[in-house]
């Protein structure tokens, strides 16, 4: 089984632009989530809220990206 964490590519690509800022921790869950609500990036919002549970895995052992998922129902 893979330690990475499978993201949508938009979602990887969201977070990428916080990540390159260095304005925030990556491991600050809750700072990173503010700093994507701040710049309009709701799939990476929506995505964070669902998988909560996986972010220290995501970031201490990377992420592989996926084209497609389903989106959570609003």
């Amino acid at each position: 089984m893979s330690t990475k964490v499978r993201v949508p590519k938009d979602v990887v690509q969201q977070l990428e632009t916080i990540r390159s800022e260095g304005r925030v921790n990556m491991f600050d869950f809750d700072a990173v989530q503010a700093i994507a609500r701040e710049y309009g990036f709701y799939n990476a919002v929506a995505w964070m809220d669902d998988h909560m549970a996986e972010w220290e895995r995501l970031v201490r052992h990377g992420f592989e990206i996926i084209d497609d998922v389903p989106r959570r129902r609003q």
